[in-house]
């Protein structure tokens, strides 16, 4: 009897956790009355929360729940997405405030994305032929960290949000050479996606389509009909052939790999664990923390837990950020965070910088649904040396354009 009442206690928690974030969903739609970023944000928490309620009826022997693990992922998980339940962010006019420099970086971004395209071509290309997907997930997995051509190479990964901006940007703007257009639409999806399949990875087609999405939902009022007619036909087009692939992979890692494990449980299992291991894992036997050495990759983190038994699983960012600074540390974070986008969201005009920082930020809570990797500090701190870069050089260009008027 009381483990039957431990079970239908968990049952009910869980229950409550989806509750939450299906019900926030529905605010924040009522509230934005379309689709923006904070709406599809929280679209993706809630269905991750759904899958978790699916995924403990498959199995719930395995877990057991504290309710205020639950509460305390939700509260952080809403200070940092507040900005975006706050702000629609919607971009009324074209942020090309430096039209002749943006084109050079586009051209650099381009120029990058070939290298990085070739590159990854004939890896993408095995990766396609070969008939034991997992095992090329294990190794590229394992070889990509000490390989120095490989970092040369995946240096067009540090600036790709960028490249999507500037892609809807020249998008926007009138009277644009079609081969141009065609180029930067190139160099923003196709190096990914052969990274992605040279990996025989699922996670860069997800992330890849939400970039899409959320700087689409941004921009949308300034492009033209008919570009926005071709997005969605594209689209239409390309989707499906992502699903084709997702099946194709899941099938060869799992269930035709010596793993025999099946597909369809694989794929809920991935969709539907986080939460359910950040409250399990993580929080219930945590007992030191890393003080910022998961954030920042550093080498005496390789094989410590701190108490912890999560294990491979997705742990959620606020369980990534819960290793670093625990309880108090987290919320401390989360508010800054929160502080800082949101007096961004006060501005009337978002410029590229603006926009790109933003896209970082909404791809750190999209990704982190699931989990951040080691060294996610670091991506973040580019980030910034890049958006100061970006403003230092507009300031400057615009200066020198007043001096000569």
């Amino acid at each position: 009897d009381r483990l039957r009442s431990r079970g239908l206690g968990d049952v009910y928690k869980r229950q409550i956790n989806s509750f939450l974030y299906v019900v926030t969903f529905i605010y924040v739609y009522s509230k934005h009355r379309t689709i923006s970023v904070g709406v599809f944000l929280m679209f993706m928490y809630a269905t991750i929360s759904l899958f978790c309620v699916i995924n403990y009826n498959a199995s719930s022997h395995f877990w057991h729940f504290s309710f205020f693990s639950f509460l305390y992922l939700y509260i952080v998980i809403l200070i940092f997405m507040k900005p975006f339940m706050k702000n629609r962010f919607v971009i009324h006019e074209n942020p090309l405030s430096s039209y002749n420099i943006y084109r050079t970086i586009a051209k650099v971004y381009i120029a990058l994305a070939i290298f990085s395209s070739i590159v990854y071509f004939p890896i993408a290309l095995d990766s396609l032929r070969s008939s034991d997907l997992a095992d090329i997930y294990e190794v590229a997995h394992e070889e990509k960290e000490g390989n120095l051509f490989s970092k040369f190479t995946n240096l067009f990964f540090h600036v790709r949000y960028l490249g999507m901006v500037l892609f809807f940007s020249f998008l926007a703007k009138e009277k644009q050479s079609k081969i141009f257009l065609f180029l930067l639409g190139i160099a923003a999806f196709l190096p990914v996606i052969l990274a992605t399949i040279s990996l025989a990875s699922r996670g860069g087609m997800v992330a890849l389509f939400a970039n899409f999405a959320i700087v689409y939902l941004m921009m949308k009022d300034i492009l033209p009909k008919y570009v926005k007619r071709t997005l969605i036909i594209a689209v239409s087009i390309i989707i499906p052939l992502i699903l084709i692939y997702f099946i194709a992979v899941t099938v060869s890692r799992f269930e035709e790999s010596s793993l025999n494990i099946d597909a369809g449980e694989s794929m809920m299992y991935y969709l539907g664990h986080s939460m359910l291991t950040f409250n399990y894992g993580v929080m219930d036997t945590i007992q030191n923390y890393a003080n910022g050495a998961y954030m920042f990759d550093c080498s005496s983190l390789k094989d410590i837990r701190f108490g912890t038994h999560f294990g491979t699983n997705f742990i959620t960012f606020v369980g990534v950020l819960y290793l670093d600074f625990g309880l108090v540390g987290t919320v401390l974070v989360a508010i800054i965070f929160c502080s800082y986008f949101c007096k961004i969201g006060r501005r009337r005009y978002l410029d590229i910088p603006d926009i790109y920082l933003l896209l970082t930020y909404s791809m750190l809570i999209f990704n982190g649904v699931f989990v951040l990797g080691r060294g996610y500090g670091i991506q973040l701190l580019e980030a910034w040396i890049i958006y100061f870069l970006l403003k230092f050089i507009q300031r400057a260009t615009i200066g020198r354009m007043h001096l000569r008027a």
